[in-house]
């Protein structure tokens, strides 16, 4: 799996299905929502910002802009993609509307169906598996560390519905 690959698969309407269990208060908590993932033009302006404030280095990266609108709410959330391809590692950045960064993530391409992405934030870590069934299935594990012990495990399931 390349990047390009990696965007096209992500993009569409996705029926999404969350359990999370908390592993220190032994609570579970389930929740079901729609989602759609479409690409950003990089010739708009938010495009060329948010590529502008990223993407600040010499090293020439493939560069990706997803936005991403939550059905119930309509909130809206922007991920910038950036992928070094001789390294096969990319940074993630998330922003919301006001082009405001709220967090990073490093992501890997493992296999033909698998992206790991790493993200850290004070003393909590989290490390997710992306597994690309099909086309239009995903599954996601997501660990939570918090000082260096698990305190939640989350399993996600996402079916395309378009």
């Amino acid at each position: 799996m390349n990047v390009h690959s990696l965007i096209n698969q992500i993009e569409g309407d996705w029926l999404v299905q969350t359990t999370t269990y908390y592993l220190n208060t032994y609570k579970v908590k389930s929740n079901n929502q729609k989602i759609t993932c479409q690409q950003i033009s990089r010739n708009s302006q938010q495009a060329r910002l948010l590529i502008n404030t990223v993407n600040n280095s010499n090293i020439p990266l493939e560069t990706y802009l997803l936005e991403y609108i939550f059905g119930a709410t309509g909130k809206r959330l922007y991920f910038c993609f950036l992928y070094n391809k001789s390294l096969r590692k990319g940074h993630i950045v998330k922003y919301i509307n006001n082009n405001r960064a709220i967090e990073q993530y490093v992501f890997f391409i493992d296999y033909k169906n698998n992206v790991h992405i790493k993200s850290k934030y004070k003393n909590v870590q989290i490390l997710e598996y992306l597994y690309f069934v099909s086309d239009n299935f995903k599954t996601v594990k997501s660990i939570i560390n918090k000082n260096n012990q698990c305190v939640a495990i989350c399993f996600s399931s996402k079916i395309k519905m378009n």
